[in-house]
């Protein structure tokens, strides 16, 4: 049998790749030499980080000999394929080129699959790549040590699944539409993403007034003052966190021994910006963690800083309302919830500005640092109570509007995945009344 293992659907044409397309590897690298014609490149990462290339894209300039630029120019419907990785699960990810513009070439580390479109869709080859059934096929053909990488033989002969041409077009159509969606939904969230930025830098440095509207220091400069932050409202006091916070503490530096229990404990990698990841948790026993919380009594509404690690600098507010045990990667900043509201401070930690801020108080190369001592002598704006909550609303407003375009495309996600193992293994077969409907 195949090394895939598998059977294909009833009604699908088992065919090996080489026989329904023409496979090459590129030999053209990211050099301009003397003698050789300019030509724009499709490297790497573009393959990677694009499920589709229109030719639009920014690529880099290099050259090639006439000879590469007959053999290596993309046409429309050609897949792309990565040929190396740093781990084999990583391995032949595809990207279809839907330009019909000529001048881009394909580059070194890359697979050029040409598949005969009268025997298969070049979107339904490339989902076919990508699905773990292939993925798997990919991984295990792959050979290496700190680097892998594929022969041509190992897509030569990779098992392509092939239903009749109105089929997977069929396919194409509904995955390509998903993905779309998928696309649009990202763009959203990278646009609210940038707001957010502009938002923070505007609120924390002009505020909002009792109207409602930001302070303006060009029309208004009576209304600013210079301080350590730059230019802040006048109303605005500039203190050291320890003075404006009526708690700041790290956890503690015990190391728990048990490996389960009915208490759950919290290291830097649980902080994520601006939310808790429980995925990597761990929990411990009600003894040992009676006497973490006894020295860090961490409470619900707290905010969470990671002061040690690869997180340094990532922030979360505790909305936990049973206890938990906080590990010394991690510090609590505790509001009187009167003269500093905990959401305030969390939105001004996560503000880009801020987090600039912070990085300069680091300390370490390869594990980046940022003491106690530094944090309560970090500067931080406090306006009334009155407009930190103006502040607030105006970006837990943003926040949860993206947060639902990011909930969004979890969905779409998971939908896609679903929707590439039914259609893709045949488990759910495309209705005949919509087959025949042109990809586009």
């Amino acid at each position: 049998m195949s090394v895939q293992q598998q059977s294909a659907p009833d009604g699908w044409e088992v065919k090996r790749l080489k026989d329904v397309a023409d496979i090459r590897f590129s030999s053209v690298d990211k050099k301009s030499r003397p003698g050789e014609k300019p030509v724009r490149l499709c490297n790497y990462l573009d393959a990677y980080q694009n499920e589709y290339l229109t030719g639009r894209e920014s690529f880099m300039r290099a050259t090639a000999t006439e000879s590469e630029i007959a053999e290596f120019s993309l046409l429309s419907g050609d897949v792309i394929a990565t040929k190396d990785s740093e781990t084999p699960d990583d391995i032949a990810v595809p990207a279809v080129f839907l330009g019909d513009k000529p001048g881009l070439v394909c580059g070194y580390h890359l697979a050029l699959i040409r598949p005969d479109k009268k025997k298969l869709n070049p979107v339904f080859l490339a989902k076919q790549i990508r699905h773990h059934r292939l993925a798997r096929y990919f991984g295990r053909m792959s050979n290496g040590l700190t680097r892998y990488g594929l022969p041509t033989s190992a897509f030569d002969l990779a098992e392509i699944w092939r239903p009749e041409l109105p089929e997977q077009d069929a396919i194409a159509l509904v995955l390509k539409n998903v993905d779309e969606a998928i696309r649009h939904t990202a763009a959203v969230i990278e646009k609210l993403r940038k707001m957010k930025a502009g938002l923070l830098l505007d609120l924390l440095t002009r505020g909002i007034d009792e109207s409602g509207q930001l302070r303006d220091p060009v029309s208004q400069p009576d209304r600013f003052k210079d301080s350590v932050l730059g230019r802040v409202p006048s109303c605005w006091e500039v203190k050291p966190m320890m003075k404006a916070a009526e708690r700041i503490q790290d956890g503690t530096h015990f190391s728990p021994h048990s490996k389960s229990g009915p208490f759950l404990y919290l290291t830097s990698k649980n902080i994520r910006f601006g939310s808790l990841d429980f995925s990597n948790a761990g929990y411990i026993s009600a003894k040992e963690h009676e006497f973490i919380y006894s020295r860090c009594p961490v409470e619900y509404g707290d905010v969470l800083l990671t002061k040690d690690g690869a997180n340094t600098g990532n922030a979360a507010l505790n909305t936990l309302a049973y206890p938990f045990s906080l590990l010394s990667s991690v510090a609590f900043i505790r509001c009187d919830g009167r003269s500093l509201h905990s959401g305030f401070v969390l939105q001004y930690l996560l503000a880009p500005l801020t987090q600039r801020r912070l990085k300069d108080q680091m300390s370490g190369n390869a594990i980046p640092r940022i003491t106690v001592t530094k944090i309560e002598r970090f500067p931080i704006p406090v306006p009334e109570p009155s407009e930190q909550l103006r502040i607030v609303r105006v970006l837990d407003c943003h926040d949860e509007r993206l947060r639902r375009e990011e909930a969004a495309r979890k969905k779409l996600v998971l939908m896609k995945q679903g929707l590439m193992h039914d259609l893709l293994t045949g488990h759910v077969r495309v209705p005949e009344s919509v087959r025949g409907a042109k990809h586009g």
